[in-house]
């Protein structure tokens, strides 16, 4: 609750009923006991595509499935059907142990627990994304596996992307040292 979490994910995570949920969050988190805290309410995060919109992004979800790996939330090996099988209570603690880490590393990170829940679930299916050493550091990535992409961090597609535009590629009717351009006609 502290973490801001939406009453389908802590139900899901602690097998309290919602009831029960929003009955602990009106007593401890209304402001009563300590701050007051807001709570996010609709469909959680389901889709990867939040984690590949920016470069920091997916570095920081890296890092956040670098420390639920370390943790233990994040099992070494594939889980089937792992929506339904991964969430516990245990399993929760060391998520909320591991996010917590991370907000230690990025405090005004975009990332929230929901979308925690939502890395580490598609991490442990295996099957959309994975945490690979990067080709170029040896670092640990995040890679979307239904892209054709080699497994390498943003900084160094970065710096593989800047030596390819400079460097030539191909040129046209003996033009040696110039890039080749497509040229169009107009009829």
């Amino acid at each position: 609750m502290r973490h801001e979490a939406r009453t389908s994910t802590i139900h899901r995570w602690t097998s309290l009923s919602p009831f029960s949920v929003r009955t602990l969050h009106e007593a401890y988190c209304s402001g009563h006991y300590g701050p007051a805290l807001k709570r996010h309410r609709g469909v959680p995060p389901y889709l990867m595509r939040f984690f590949w919109s920016s470069p920091e992004l997916r570095q920081q979800a890296a890092l956040l499935a670098g420390l639920c790996l370390t943790s233990g939330a994040l099992p070494p090996a594939p889980v089937a059907d792992a929506r339904e099988r991964l969430p516990n209570l245990v399993r929760g603690e060391q998520l909320c142990e591991a996010y917590e880490a991370f907000l230690a590393f990025v405090p005004n990170s975009a990332i929230t627990i929901d979308h925690a829940v939502l890395l580490l679930t598609v991490l442990a299916e295996g099957q959309e994304a994975a945490l690979l050493p990067c080709l170029g550091c040896s670092g640990m990535t995040l890679i979307d596996r239904l892209a054709l992409t080699e497994p390498m961090c943003s900084h160094c597609a970065g710096e593989n992307h800047k030596s390819q535009s400079t460097n030539t590629r191909s040129t046209r009717r003996g033009e040696v040292g110039k890039p080749w351009r497509h040229s169009v006609r107009r009829s």
